[in-house]
């Protein structure tokens, strides 16, 4: 979405190149650096940014905290007896996003970041991101009251963003407020949300169905085994990867439930071929 708002040139110039790496808004004007947990190419994780010149006159180079391409830039020549000369200013950054980057990238536990999150809903609390980021924290931490009540805020400010609306959704069902969690989770499209988040969604909408319509529930059971299937050949690139998506999954079964998680591990057995299913035993 954001590279889709760049201007297309026949040419491009070294300033253009740090622009795009800059970039923070997609053609729809959402500013990605602000937007629950999507990022934008220059993100709260960047801490440098090199582009190398394209007639070998060195590099250049921004460095910074977080959002390094928004740093400012400088032209490192291939003499190095020459000094470096500012190429591009820094561009600024809204006062939340640089002090939400700070708590993302500080050397303290999640229980102290999370603390963080809540005294930063505290400085901006008409900013909805500021409560969903509290929420997404306590939800991995399974704070369930304080998910609950931040995943509602956010979503009560910002309705149209889906990961707000998938957030409310689960706190309902944790509330065992099902119709209002079935209402919220049914009004998200799958391409609006992450393939995790999506995942999420069908376990949720099927225990949420499970003792009103056992079609319905069966209906996502099926939705959600054909999302492994398609899905698996993503995290099975390599080992890393496979291993990755695994520590996901166990990471998250506590949503639902001990032994009724996210992704049951039979269901995860199954949607591997056999080949596949070999390689995961030896990880």
């Amino acid at each position: 979405a954001i590279a889709s708002a760049f201007p297309k040139k026949s040419e491009y110039e070294i300033k253009n190149a740090v622009e795009f790496l800059r970039i923070r808004k997609g053609p729809d004007g959402i500013d990605y650096s602000w937007y629950g947990t999507k990022t934008p190419i220059c993100n709260d994780c960047g801490l440098q940014m090199v582009v190398f010149d394209p007639q070998c006159d060195g590099f250049y180079l921004a460095v910074g905290t977080s959002y390094a391409a928004c740093q400012d830039v400088y032209h490192i020549h291939g003499d190095f007896s020459r000094p470096p000369e500012l190429f591009m200013e820094a561009v600024p950054l809204e006062p939340v996003v640089n002090e939400a980057a700070r708590i993302k990238n500080m050397l303290a536990s999640k229980e102290e970041k999370l603390q963080a999150y809540i005294q930063l809903v505290q400085r901006y609390e008409e900013d909805a991101n500021a409560h969903f980021l509290v929420a997404y924290h306590s939800l991995h931490q399974s704070k369930w009251d304080l998910f609950a009540d931040y995943a509602r805020r956010a979503y009560s400010m910002k309705p149209f963003i889906a990961e707000y609306k998938l957030f409310a959704g689960i706190a309902a069902y944790q509330q065992k407020k099902l119709d209002k969690a079935i209402e919220l989770l049914e009004d998200i499209e799958p391409s609006e949300l992450n393939p995790l988040q999506e995942l999420y969604r069908l376990t949720v909408l099927e225990r949420a169905w499970a003792s009103k319509n056992a079609e319905k529930s069966a209906h996502y059971n099926a939705q959600n085994g054909r999302f492994w299937t398609n899905m698996m050949p993503m995290f099975i690139t390599e080992k890393r990867s496979l291993r990755y998506s695994k520590s996901l999954i166990r990471k998250n079964n506590h949503l639902i439930g001990k032994n009724r998680g996210l992704l049951p591990e039979k269901r995860h057995k199954q949607a591997l071929p056999t080949k596949d299913r070999e390689e995961r035993k030896n990880l």
